[in-house]
């Protein structure tokens, strides 16, 4: 069994806030106990079980004291880490709407906003539209939220601005020539697919020079926050509507498209050979793309800044470590490591999305300092260095460090099938 320490840490995790259920957290933590069991069938058992309560049993993991044997902490990071990767699989569902009856349509707005913690703007105004708050009648039974918004735009005859610099997707008019938005993409989990452009070139002096581009568009979520998309162009397969096959160009390779940050859609080219006049439509379009999809984030306190020795936190399947801190004239630097067990190519030098990380100094008043520089010093598969630069006085002893980041990085399948595109 585990010792006395081990219970007052493991009662010290678990924040008020996450606050789990009294029943949950005694179950887990006597599967936790039971790590320490002398019969390995009651150690294997014990890992199984936490793993069959599933997510609810995230939160209220503990942390191990020193005194717990290395085979404890290594199935408790196990466990850790499938559930986080549970949770990021999980963050790609799509989230549902239930809502009946006649509203006004900032009421819907504001009750999809409840539903699916997704962000939404009414845009119009910076369009200089006028944001009319016009009756709408809705029928939500658990609908998928891309869905719903496609229903509830196209009865309002609005549309989306995916770049508002905001957290949320925008709401703005749209002309009378737009075609619905029902029926024009294909809903996979927590993302929207669809074609929106397709342009045939043929070069009247190189034979080679003949070609065929889809445009897809690949919306999320606003709640999300994928790091990269991947297009493995052997997974798309195109026919016309006599069920010849359209050939891609490249078959083997595999393109990436990083997403800013605050991005909520990404355009995708996707290149054919130009097809034979007697095509007239592409009748079915298959594709697989592959989303990088960062978990919940986690927090990492350090104290004792301006001691010299290196500290070191992990979560999940990521590590935290200040490697040292010095004054550099009126300002401190804080040298850092974050380290991924699996950085799934997320962490790869040409994606910047790890800079946007919250990072902050906190006193004894909880009053936050945000960082007044940044430089990365290394960048490797799994890790990244950082070095931040702080404008306060006195020592850092007086100083927590605060920094945030995913405590897992998933990589995610969607597959898509897309149906009767017109061809040029």
């Amino acid at each position: 069994m585990l010792t006395g320490s081990f219970l007052i840490a493991a009662a010290l995790a678990f924040a008020p806030t996450d606050a789990p259920p009294v029943e949950l957290i005694t179950q887990v933590r006597g599967f936790v106990e039971d790590f320490e069991a002398p019969q390995k069938a009651k150690r294997d058992a014990a890992e199984a079980g936490l793993l069959e309560l599933g997510l609810p049993a995230l939160g209220a993991l503990p942390k191990l004291d020193e005194n717990a044997s290395a085979e404890a902490r290594q199935r408790l990071a196990r466990v850790r880490t499938a559930l986080e990767q549970l949770a990021a699989v999980k963050s790609i569902e799509t989230s549902t709407v239930t809502l009946q009856g006649s509203f006004k349509f900032s009421e819907v707005l504001q009750k999809i906003r409840q539903q699916t913690g997704n962000p939404i703007v009414d845009y119009r105004r910076q369009f200089g539209q006028q944001p009319e708050d016009v009756p709408v009648t809705v029928d939500f039974d658990r609908t998928p939220f891309w869905k719903a918004i496609d229903q509830l735009l196209d009865q309002t005859k609005l549309t989306l601005y995916n770049h508002t610099g905001e957290e949320g997707i925008g709401i703005v008019g749209r002309s009378d020539s737009l075609v619905p938005r029902v029926g024009s993409a294909q809903y996979i989990g927590a993302f929207r697919v669809a074609a929106v452009d397709l342009n045939a070139r043929r070069d009247l002096r190189d034979t080679n020079g003949r070609s065929l581009q889809l445009t897809l568009e690949v919306a999320w979520e606003p709640r999300l926050k994928p790091v990269v998309l991947l297009q493995p162009l052997g997974k798309m397969k195109a026919l016309d509507e006599q069920g010849r096959a359209i050939n891609t160009a490249h078959t083997t390779n595999t393109l990436e498209h990083n997403v800013q940050p605050g991005s909520k859609s990404l355009e995708i080219p996707v290149q054919f050979a130009l097809p034979d006049r007697t095509s007239r439509r592409i009748a079915q379009l298959d594709g697989e793309l592959t989303a990088l999809v960062p978990g919940k984030a986690e927090e990492f306190r350090f104290t004792g800044l301006d001691k010299p020795e290196k500290q070191e936190l992990r979560r999940g399947s990521v590590t935290v470590t200040i490697d040292r801190t010095a004054k550099n004239n009126q300002l401190h630097q804080v040298f850092m490591r974050v380290t991924f067990d699996r950085g799934e190519g997320a962490l790869e030098s040409h994606r910047t999305w790890m800079l946007s990380n919250e990072t902050w100094l906190e006193n004894a008043a909880g009053e936050k300092t945000a960082y007044a520089g940044l430089e990365t010093t290394r960048q490797s598969e799994n890790e990244v260095g950082l070095a931040y630069l702080f404008a306060v006085d006195g020592s850092l002893a007086d100083y927590t460090f605060v920094y945030r980041t995913p405590a897992t990085i998933a990589r995610l399948p969607i597959a898509f099938q897309l149906k009767d595109l017109e061809l040029p």
